[in-house]
């Protein structure tokens, strides 16, 4: 109960800045900047999260120790259940090649709908019934869920859908697991424009802001249901830091071009086979040395703790 209440807050922290995630309808201001309010927040955020408790990375890793030996003999199945940050580039497909080609057998199949999260698919008893039955209708070894980056209700309304997502995303992951399959939460990247004041948004945001509040909300997302999550948030803050040059957005500035769906393709080999893909021979449309530093950076998610969160490695700076 203690957690659930917990998680209740973030998720009310964090919804506020969420609005405009995938809503092609949501204003944009390309100089948006951090508000001291938003800081705050953040802050509080970080506090309220029990770094030592965030992820029980040990267990996770057991878990999916046999999962990692099948697909280098047997091969696995994996399920992508997201939206247009999942389908955008066909994401999964990249996944399977870049796999393949690392040595694993691996088949893919996904089911996607755009501006829709966990609580939608609940909601909507067709996209529910849909879900469910993809889930059911195969042995799948590991099924990916990508929450939504943003909550479409208004101020007065965020308590409320705290608690509905949370609830929907744990009876899914209750489904996947009664199906004996392992559930990963895939942590998106914030929109490159950050997202502008709007009816439903009293502050703007920074990119690197709503990344970094996507990162430590889905890292209490994945300790609350003891998933293991994929932090592409992560590298997406890395490459902009280091790699000016890259530009991981599509022209929208919302969604990944080619280049920011491989770099996700690329965390999701990471977590998911707990090796780098660093020397995998697969570069999709890109060229070999941009290929090979995204795969490279990916392998920074190796071992993934709560002191690689870049929220928290922020907040900790004097």
């Amino acid at each position: 109960m203690k957690n659930f209440l917990r998680m209740i807050s973030i998720l009310m922290l964090v919804a506020t800045l969420f609005i405009g995630g995938c809503n092609s309808n949501a204003e944009q201001n390309d100089n948006t900047e951090g508000t001291t309010e938003t800081e705050q927040m953040i802050t509080e955020l970080s506090t309220q999260t029990n770094r030592d408790e965030i992820t029980n990375l040990p267990a996770i890793e057991e878990r999916f120790a046999p999962i990692r030996e099948k697909a280098k003999t047997q091969g696995i199945k994996v399920l992508f259940i997201g939206n247009s940050l999942t389908y955008y580039n066909d994401m999964p497909r990249i996944f399977q090649m870049l796999s393949l080609m690392g040595g694993k057998k691996v088949t893919v199949d996904s089911v996607t709908k755009g501006a829709t999260g966990i609580g939608d698919w609940r909601a909507d008893s067709t996209l529910w019934n849909e879900r469910v039955e993809k889930i059911r209708s195969k042995d799948w070894d590991i099924v990916v869920i990508q929450p939504n980056r943003h909550g479409s209700v208004m101020t007065e309304e965020l308590p409320w859908y705290a608690s509905w997502e949370l609830s929907a995303a744990k009876e899914l992951v209750e489904i996947i697991r009664e199906n004996g399959s392992e559930p990963v939460i895939y942590s998106s990247f914030g929109v490159n424009n950050g997202v502008a004041t709007s009816e439903n948004v009293t502050k703007a945001v920074t990119r690197k802001e709503h990344t970094d509040l996507i990162t430590a909300y889905c890292a209490a997302v994945a300790k609350e249901l003891d998933c293991m999550s994929v932090y592409v948030c992560s590298t997406f803050n890395k490459v902009y830091e280091e790699r000016n040059d890259l530009n991981l957005y599509h022209t929208d500035e919302r969604h990944p071009s080619a280049m920011g769906s491989y770099l996700v393709a690329c965390d999701f080999y990471t977590m998911i086979f707990g090796e780098s893909a660093e020397n995998v021979n697969y570069n999709g449309s890109l060229n070999a040395e941009t290929a090979k530093y995204l795969r490279k950076t990916a392998a920074t998610l190796l071992g993934f703790t709560p002191e690689k969160i870049a929220v928290i490695e922020e907040i900790e700076k004097p």
